[in-house]
């Protein structure tokens, strides 16, 4: 490690004699010089066991890993892997002598790109853009089948509970985790090997967390992707969505969570994550508490909160979610999608829009228009259909152990007895969301969605004027389940009681 100090003052030394004085920073692997319009990352000796740096040779075969595949989201941050010449008192950015060592050049952007620094910069169409950019990336990345066993699975979520007993013998809460977890990584083994089987395993990046986000030209773009153990990249698309949501949520960002989420199903139509999602953000969670752990004074008010923070978080996700199955009924414009928004971020739903799954089976993305389609999706066969497969994702939902919410109009009685059925054989509560909202509200509200033109729906004032004679009254049995939506309506009810199935 002395050579590496010496060589980092010595770049320190050389570029302010350049005119561009560097911003050192450090990390437990890395030495990041920040220029003014470049940064150069240089990657510390070190042999952590889970990562080795230790010759040369192996610091650059891994920072051209780190172009390689930081390149796949931001190929105009990552520039070149330079060679560092010279002398260790004079190095030379890119000279011809022998190597010192290597270092990953990048664009420099300012702190506040970061969306860990600038939250207040996810809006929706920001999170959409970057829900896309993910589902694209997991589609298009190569598969794999010697990682993802079950046992690969469970090994670094043991690991980071090992460290964590370490540091803290008697914190109260870690015992009855591991065990919570451990009974849940046995029942989701199946899980995982299916998933494995169904190539889900694939070469992600990694440690997708907000402070791995910037903000660059006003578009959402990952980078800082793991380079230094495939182990901890080639894994399950549902464990690196679990990071990113689970940092969300840990910086209560709720409603970001839920939308992300949500988008990611509709965009993917991997539901089957779902199964094992929340055991990967229990462990995203473990890993945030031994971040917690492995820095600073553990005496430290600040991290001690933190730590306390994430491992409720965790304990959190090693608890089952309360299931329940809701349907909305109401014609367009009536408060529908929005008011499934709102429950899914409150209760952790899974919110199966009609109108995006419409699209789905059309070959469209669910705000594209079905204008030039050679055939219509709006006839009562298609509608069946798009009704057949809202029941099937449905069940699909429910037994991976979500609550899940199915947005649609439900106008009539034969589409909403199917989901009342399958409620009851599931055993979970059901509920029937009636919308009661005046015309001219219904009317202004598609106006003004027709306006913004990005919505999955594309009903506009004369399909509404045909949706309401088609209205069917609830039935003398369904209003046993029914929850009144109306506008003045300030907090939502509570899904589950009384509104049970059984």
């Amino acid at each position: 490690m002395q050579q590496h100090h010496r060589l980092i003052t010595g770049l320190v030394a050389a570029l302010t004699r350049q005119g561009d004085p560097p911003d050192l920073r450090e990390t437990h692997i890395s030495s990041v010089l920040l220029g003014r319009e470049r940064a150069w990352k240089i990657k510390k000796p070190v042999n952590f066991g889970f990562l080795d740096f230790s010759t040369l040779e192996q610091r650059r075969h891994f920072c051209h890993e780190e172009l390689r595949l930081n390149r796949r989201f931001a190929p105009d941050l990552y520039l070149a892997v330079t060679p560092i010449s010279g002398t260790l008192e004079n190095p030379q950015l890119g000279g011809t002598g022998p190597p010192l060592d290597y270092a990953v050049t990048m664009r420099r952007f300012a702190d506040q790109a970061l969306l860990a620094n600038c939250p207040q910069a996810l809006s929706p169409n920001c999170l959409d853009r970057l829900c896309d950019q993910l589902v694209r990336h997991h589609q298009q990345a190569p598969s794999s089948d010697p990682f993802g066993s079950p046992e690969a699975v469970w090994q670094p979520l043991a690991e980071n509970l090992r460290v964590l007993q370490t540091y803290f013998p008697n914190h109260p809460a870690l015992q009855p985790l591991r065990r919570q977890a451990r009974t849940l990584h046995q029942r989701l083994t199946p899980h995982f090997a299916q998933r494995r089987q169904e190539q889900h395993i694939r070469e992600c990046h990694g440690d997708l967390h907000l402070g791995n986000i910037a903000l660059l030209n006003g578009e959402p773009t990952p980078f800082d992707a793991i380079e230094f153990n495939p182990k901890l990249r080639w894994i399950d698309t549902a464990n690196d969505l679990a990071f990113l949501l689970m940092d969300l949520t840990a910086r209560n960002l709720h409603s970001a969570s839920s939308r992300l989420l949500n988008r990611y199903l509709e965009q993917s139509s991997d539901y089957s994550a779902l199964t094992v999602l929340r055991y990967y953000q229990l462990y995203r969670a473990t890993v945030r508490a031994k971040i917690c752990a492995l820095s600073g004074d553990r005496d430290d008010h600040q991290a001690s909160a933190e730590l306390a923070h994430y491992l409720a978080l965790a304990t959190r996700y090693a608890t089952p979610l309360p299931r329940y199955l809701a349907i909305t009924c109401g014609p367009s414009g009536a408060g529908k999608s929005t008011t499934a928004q709102q429950l899914a971020s409150r209760d952790g739903a899974v919110q199966l829009r009609a109108d995006a799954i419409r699209k789905r089976l059309a070959g469209l993305p669910p705000e594209a228009s079905s204008a030039a389609l050679p055939y219509s999706i709006y006839t009562p066969e298609f509608s069946a259909n798009t009704y057949r497969e809202l029941l099937a994702l449905a069940e699909v939902v429910s037994n991976a152990g979500v609550p899940v919410i199915v947005d649609a109009t439900f106008l009539r009685a034969a589409h909403r007895a199917p989901f009342q059925q399958l409620a009851q054989r599931l055993g979970v509560p059901y509920a029937i969301l009636h919308f009661q909202t005046p015309e001219r509200l219904m009317v202004e509200r598609i106006g003004q969605r027709l306006a913004v033109g990005n919505d999955a729906s594309e009903a506009d004032q004369e399909v509404l004027a045909r949706q309401l004679p088609q209205l069917e009254p609830l039935t003398r049995q369904e209003r046993r389940f029914r929850i009144t939506i109306h506008p003045e309506l300030k907090t939502l009810p509570p899904i589950p009681a009384p509104y049970s199935s059984r």
